[in-house]
């Protein structure tokens, strides 16, 4: 990561702990701009946490001007920020506390109830449609799936008058698209809000601001892409859990297997019962041949009975 970064510390939570960040197969579009994929759970809560240590450098900022942390979702014309003036930060790491901002919320404008809210941030279901007539354009949902996050070191100027946030300035997010209009693209969520509160609004604008001159005020971008873990798998982001028709054919070639094994015990085991009948059949000949020569020889001390019992062999194989 560029060393413009050093300092820095971007963390995507959900369920109390931060999501897992994988490498973009595709690598960083540029040093100074990180890309990242996130496993995205649908209708869960997420935030998103930036942390500043004191080995962010501030370069030559005065102790009036700082640090804006901002957030856009989804490639909306409009930045969530928090501004941390160079005084402030200085302060904090003094104490040995690094300073972190949370984005966890967002405004929206209701019109039916004349009121804004606030919402919970969330990773909401996008449907999808085989139509093209109506619906955002192809330059609206470019970004549709990315949470980009920003760092710049900057001058302020406080404003005479503060700034607030136009009603109709806040758009919609986007919860259908034509899947034509994603072009290929694997996403299944958008950002959303969730367990919505009466609000006063965004707070607004006191300061302008003007990036630093030189390298050290060109923005830090971080991108976050989120997306399903099944489509993170087919980006070769994380391994492919195995199917269960794999499951399938690997039992049916073991069993299969198993069966070739028994018959060739069978085969065998056939072969050694014939070989045991073939010597107990020659004992029991010679021994009635014996028996007949005797029989021969003391025929005239004694006649054989017509009546006499036959003899007796013994079955040695099994039923």
């Amino acid at each position: 990561m560029h060393h413009l970064f050093k300092g820095v510390t971007v963390e995507v939570i959900s369920q109390g702990k931060p999501l897992k960040l994988y490498d973009d197969p595709d690598g960083d579009p540029s040093p100074r701009t990180p890309q990242r994929y996130i496993e995205a759970v649908t209708d869960a809560i997420f935030k998103v946490r930036i942390t500043l240590s004191d080995k962010f450098s501030l370069y030559r900022l005065q102790p009036d001007d700082g640090v804006r942390l901002s957030i856009i979702y989804d490639g909306q014309q409009l930045e969530w920020y928090k501004d941390f003036s160079t005084w402030e930060l200085s302060q904090r790491w003094s104490k040995g506390q690094p300073a972190e901002h949370v984005f966890s919320h967002l405004s929206r404008y209701c019109n039916h109830s004349q009121q804004w809210t606030i919402g919970e941030t969330t990773f909401g279901a996008l449907s999808t449609r085989d139509t093209v007539d109506s619906g955002p354009s192809v330059a609206e949902v470019k970004d549709l799936g990315k949470i980009q996050v920003s760092i710049r070191r900057v001058h302020r100027t406080k404003r005479a008058l503060p700034l607030h946030t136009p009603k109709d300035k806040i758009g919609k997010p986007i919860v259908e698209v034509s899947e034509k209009i994603l072009k290929g693209r694997a996403i299944v969520n958008t950002v959303l809000t969730a367990n919505h509160l009466p609000s006063s609004g965004p707070p607004p604008t006191t300061y302008d601001i003007r990036s630093m001159n030189g390298v050290e005020g060109a923005p830090l971008t971080f991108n976050i892409l989120y997306r399903s873990k099944h489509n993170l798998q087919m980006l070769g982001c994380i391994p492919r859990t195995p199917s269960p028709e794999h499951e399938t054919a690997a039992t049916i070639s073991d069993v299969a297997s198993r069966e070739q094994k028994l018959r060739e015990l069978r085969a065998q085991l056939a072969l050694l019962e014939g070989a045991g009948n073939v010597k107990a059949e020659g004992s029991v000949s010679r021994a009635t041949v014996k028996r007949e020569l005797e029989d021969t020889e003391n025929a005239g001390s004694r006649k054989r009975s017509r009546n006499s019992r036959p003899i007796e062999t013994i079955d040695l194989t099994d039923d």
